[in-house]
């Protein structure tokens, strides 16, 4: 039957009853719930330092973990989750079978793992029927083995001031090969017994040290990417990998630079909506409609196509710089679709036509769209041409915002006002008083002033 190592927490009534009256009551309780659906309990563990527990545990192969409750009769609960306990073979075949795969992509190098089967054991299977036939024990044939072969300390004798243990084991000649396992007698019920007659011994290889990761067993992979990768598609690459090829009781986590991309990644993904969320309220606040912020908002699109572009054209990747550039984007951008709408929202509230007002503000604002634009486009150019130490990493950033930029500005001239001009229509231009008077006596003291 398959091994499943089953794993939880303790509530704190739970925890309390447990140390209270010993774990016998919660083994007893594992026990009668597993025999309930045929499986059987290899060990308990529990940790009094910390509210924690693990089982291991035998299945049949027609039950699955989440038929199994290991409920107690203690007060509180504990709740648990179980997966297969993979043997160290299982676990480098998928190895294997993940370096194959990833070895088949070419931009991923210095493909390595952490687990190597190179250390030679052996492996002694007993036959239960045929031994509890013969009157042998388990226990009993696994105290010779270890008396015989590993040595055991019985007594001690002393000679003067000094003391000796009394070790019982074969001679070093005497079990050099390990056909002489098969050999040994163990007394049974009837009389000594061959071992050859109860287990079967069979050489194999096992890893030096087996890692593990939230008390599973586990296997490191590592690569090296070359010049021009990108570290997303070689994760979402393995991802599929992964999906495709291992069976699913195999489970992948990331770790290392992938763990903080991954991370990263969403959280920066978050950032750019919760921008967005932030700057609509804003601006739904500052022009008392729900409707022009939707218009001055049709820039962060235009600007982050034009930025996915230019990071296209020059080979770069999305990245957690180029990431931090599209946030910046958002309140760049709608800088120009403000200095739009603000100005025909004004002269529509002097009374002047929504076609009139929309080619007026789009045609007066153009100069100040433009200087603040490639103000701002110089003022990064540095960075996305990569000078300075370090430029590699931070050229990203600087491509999407000039990308950006430049795309945005160019088509926001035409689109927003376009824009502008069909969801307008439901919005009424505010009369002249609702400026308010200081406004309306700035606009006409500037009109009066001589060219």
């Amino acid at each position: 039957m398959p091994k499943y190592l089953f794993y939880g927490s303790y509530t704190p009534e739970g925890y309390q009853g447990l140390v209270q009256e010993g774990g016998s009551k919660r083994i007893e309780a594992a026990k009668q719930a597993l025999g309930s659906v045929g499986g059987s309990l290899e060990a308990f563990y529990f940790s009094f330092g910390e509210k924690d527990f693990y089982i291991i545990v035998d299945l049949p192969n027609n039950v699955t973990t989440t038929a199994v409750t290991l409920a107690g009769n203690l007060s509180g609960t504990f709740s648990i989750h179980g997966v297969p306990l993979l043997t160290a073979e299982e676990l480098n075949q998928a190895v294997a079978t993940m370096l194959a795969e990833v070895s088949k992509l070419g931009y991923l190098i210095n493909l390595d793992s952490d687990l190597r089967l190179n250390k030679p054991q052996l492996d002694i299977n007993i036959d239960r029927e045929r031994a509890s036939g013969l009157g042998l024990s388990v226990s009993e044939i696994g105290s010779t083995l270890e008396t015989l072969l590993g040595g055991r300390a019985v007594t001690n004798f002393k000679q003067g001031t000094k003391q000796y243990d009394v070790i019982v084991q074969m001679k070093p000649s005497a079990r050099a090969t390990p056909d002489i396992i098969r050999n040994i007698y163990v007394q049974g019920s009837g009389g000594l017994v061959q071992l050859a007659n109860a287990i079967t011994v069979e050489k194999t290889v096992a890893p030096k040290e087996l890692n593990h990761y939230n008390r599973l067993r586990s296997a490191t992979i590592t690569a090296s990417l070359v010049p021009g990768a990108n570290l997303g598609k070689a994760l979402d690459d393995l991802d599929a990998i992964a999906r495709d090829q291992l069976p699913s009781n195999i489970k992948r986590e990331y770790a290392g630079q992938s763990l903080e991309y991954k991370t990263s990644s969403s959280a920066l993904y978050f950032m750019f909506l919760l921008a967005i969320v932030f700057i609509y309220l804003v601006l739904a606040a500052q022009f008392e409609s729900f409707v022009h912020p939707f218009t001055i908002l049709l820039s962060v699109p235009l600007a982050v196509f034009g930025a996915l572009l230019t990071l296209f054209i020059f080979g770069q990747s999305l990245n957690i710089y180029s990431q931090i550039g599209l946030i910046m984007l958002i309140g760049l951008v709608t800088k120009n679709s403000i200095l739009i709408v603000e100005f025909a929202n004004q002269q529509r509230a002097r009374g002047l036509d929504l076609i009139e007002a929309v080619i007026e503000a789009a045609t007066i604002r153009l100069r100040p769209i433009l200087m603040t634009s490639f103000a701002t486009i110089f003022g990064i150019l540095p960075i996305a041409i990569g000078l300075g130490a370090g430029a590699e990493s931070r050229r990203p950033l600087g491509l999407v915002v000039v990308g950006g930029m430049l795309f945005s500005t160019f088509l926001t001239l035409v689109i927003v006002p376009v824009v502008y001009t069909m969801l307008a229509r439901v919005t009424k231009g505010r009369a002249p008083s609702e400026i308010g008077s200081e406004n309306i006596e700035a606009t006409i003291a500037v009109e009066k002033q001589p060219v």
